[in-house]
């Protein structure tokens, strides 16, 4: 059972029941600078500083690696970290630069399917298993 972000507050909690970020408009999590410093200044260990950023771009020349991001962040962020829950309930629209993130509840184990270029998620129930009849 899938549940719009708008739902979320009115689903009481239960020990099955988690909260989860989408993409609605693409794949990934795509993530502001404000929203990786959020994550930060709340203590995610997830977001690193990029060490290429700013070193020269040899052998190619002098010229700094300015386009680079300044950060990082660590693919073991999930998207059911409750900071990442808490962080686009918190900024909304801001905290992604196309305003594509919302918040979903779900039942039990969930999958992101990207296959079609935009995130869906799914649950075992959504699945029209094939039942070979002996």
């Amino acid at each position: 059972m899938l549940m719009e972000s708008s739902d979320v507050r009115s689903v009481p909690a239960t020990a099955s029941s988690h909260r989860v970020v989408i993409n609605t408009k693409g794949i990934g999590l795509e993530l502001t600078a404000a929203s990786m410093d959020w994550l930060r200044s709340h203590g995610s260990e997830a977001v690193v500083a990029n060490p290429r950023y700013g070193t020269p771009n040899l052998p190619y020349g002098p010229t700094l690696r300015w386009w680079e991001p300044q950060v990082l962040v660590d693919q073991s962020l999930t998207r059911h970290d409750p900071l990442v829950v808490q962080l686009v309930e918190e900024l909304g629209p801001a905290a992604s630069p196309r305003g594509c993130l919302q918040v979903r509840t779900v039942e039990g184990p969930y999958l992101i399917d990207s296959t079609t270029g935009v995130e869906c998620l799914m649950q075992p129930s959504d699945i029209n298993w094939v039942r070979i009849k002996s």
